[in-house]
């Protein structure tokens, strides 16, 4: 299993690290499964798309780790 961040993402959470400009969260968290990994541009094409699946809002599952 992979777990990566997209391009935009580490950005934003640099910038807020490094005081640069504060960082929103997202309204809305998706996980995803692919059948190959997706490139730093964000390309969606391996989404796996059969079976009736469809991507998982998440948001709700880790609002318990949000410590704003």
């Amino acid at each position: 299993m992979e777990f990566a961040l997209t391009s935009y993402s580490q950005k934003k959470l640099l910038d807020h690290m490094l005081g640069i400009a504060a960082y929103s969260k997202p309204t809305a968290i998706y996980l995803s499964v692919h059948s190959q990994s997706p490139t730093d541009a964000g390309l969606t094409t391996w989404e796996v798309t059969e079976g009736g699946y469809a991507r998982a809002n998440i948001t709700d599952k880790i609002a318990a780790t949000d410590i704003n």
